[in-house]
């Protein structure tokens, strides 16, 4: 009777206990998710590379960038800048913008 409840403490122990089991399937689910993550960053990377590869020898890349991002125009360009107008409640326009 003592050894079995001998074996049953260490067995808890094993299974319960601050290195048991459940340590264990804790640091392997922190685990895959590290690798995950690691593994979407890796890919990050990869893509930010070739973006910083293609901003220093394609100037169509940096001309898009800087049109898109700082609002540039090339001369001679005309800009149309379009606002939406707020209709009335029954869905007409005002008077100023007909």
């Amino acid at each position: 009777m003592l050894l079995a409840l001998l074996v049953s403490l260490l067995v808890a122990h094993a299974l319960i206990g601050e290195r048991g089991l459940s340590s264990a399937l804790a640091t392997w689910r922190a685990h895959r998710l590290l690798t995950a993550q690691v593994s979407a960053l890796r890919a990050e990377n990869v893509r930010l590379r070739r973006v910083t590869e293609r901003l220093r020898g394609d100037l169509a890349t940096i001309e898009a960038v800087a049109r898109e991002e700082l609002g540039l125009i090339k001369p001679g360009e005309t800009v149309f800048v379009l606002r939406d107008v707020p209709r009335s409640s029954d869905g007409a326009l005002p008077a100023t913008h007909r």
